[in-house]
């Protein structure tokens, strides 16, 4: 994930079941803010950057370090937010000039990338930064530490590092950890010129609040069509009906519970929507179809919980239908 600085605290760690996004994002672009807000869930996190009130960039991390920016990450973070049980929402307020950088860092273009620092001159490095008036961001790291040192027309502005609570002038950590072994760098900076130009403002390019109702709409809303499970239970099975087709129905129900087990709630609308595109239910019991289920199960959950949950659903989910088989 990025190593992200902290800096002057709107809100922190609170639940996104307490989150009007779009309202949220709203003030954020009336008021003119600088800075970033960010989603947490168990594995991945939506970054919001504002400069000026304009969202300039949003990206969409996951675990696996994948990354989708902009519209995607909109789109993709509000989905998650509206499903995520687990979820954490925090703001914090910069300067314009730290806001830039961070944009450089976000969306910059790489100068350096995983440059080791005993093949350069490190002072070769900071001299290009200054000469060309770089707006930009230096990434410092090893396997265990990093630091940032943020840089507007070429002069360093704030330093920051995995262990400080905000952005601060003193370069020392900063510089103790260029001087570990195996130390690299990575340079980001944002092209000449480019600060003075407009600027995109994602508000202008998606409708927020429609997409955040969209999303709503179609997690909550109930699983209907010929294909639907709508929410069968074995009580709802007539007696005149054949002991497998009985058995079938129990099965779904049972996975339905394992899913809200392991997931919450929302684990049951997930769980019928999956099994709803099972043409025929006896199929569940097709070693080819179950995999297919799981993998589904697994991509929709991913914003929920953690990997370790996902797998003791999908394995609880096996050893049940396992038994029916």
């Amino acid at each position: 994930m990025f190593l992200l600085p902290k800096g002057i605290p709107l809100a922190e760690n609170i639940s996104t079941s307490k989150i009007d996004l779009p309202a949220v994002l709203s003030k954020f672009r009336n008021s003119g803010f600088n800075g970033y807000a960010q989603v947490k869930f168990p594995s991945a996190t939506g970054i919001f950057l504002y400069i000026d009130g304009r969202m300039n960039s949003a990206l969409f991390q996951r675990e696996d370090n994948s990354i989708l920016y902009d519209l995607e990450a909109i789109k993709t973070t509000i989905e998650s937010l509206i499903l995520n049980v687990d979820g954490s929402f925090s703001a914090y307020r910069f300067s314009k000039e730290i806001s830039f950088a961070l944009l450089a860092l976000f969306r910059g273009d790489f100068i350096f990338i995983a440059q080791e620092m005993k093949m350069i001159d490190f002072r070769e490095v900071l001299e290009k930064i200054r000469a060309e008036r770089m707006n930009a961001c230096l990434k410092v790291y090893t396997d265990d530490r990093s630091g940032l040192i943020f840089y507007h027309d070429g002069a360093p502005i704030g330093f920051y590092h995995d262990t400080a609570q905000e952005v601060g002038l003193s370069q020392a950590e900063v510089q103790r950890i260029a001087g570990l072994p195996g130390a690299k760098i990575d340079l980001k900076s944002i092209k000449e010129g480019e600060e003075a130009s407009p600027l995109i403002d994602l508000h202008d390019l998606i409708d927020i609040a429609k997409v955040w109702s969209v999303a709503k709409e179609n997690v909550f809303s109930a699983v209907t069509g010929s294909s639907a499970i709508n929410r069968i239970t074995p009580m709802s099975v007539n007696i005149l009906e054949a002991p497998s087709t009985k058995m079938i129905v129990e099965l779904q129900s049972v996975l339905i519970e394992i899913a809200v087990t392991h997931l919450g709630k929302l684990g049951q609308a997930l769980a019928e929507k999956e099994m709803a595109k099972i043409s025929d239910p006896k199929k569940l019991l097709v070693p080819g179809n179950l995999e297919e289920l799981l993998s589904a199960l697994e991509k929709g959950s991913k914003m929920l919980t953690s990997s370790a949950k996902i797998r003791q659903m999908q394995d609880s989910m096996r050893s049940e239908i396992a038994r029916y088989s």
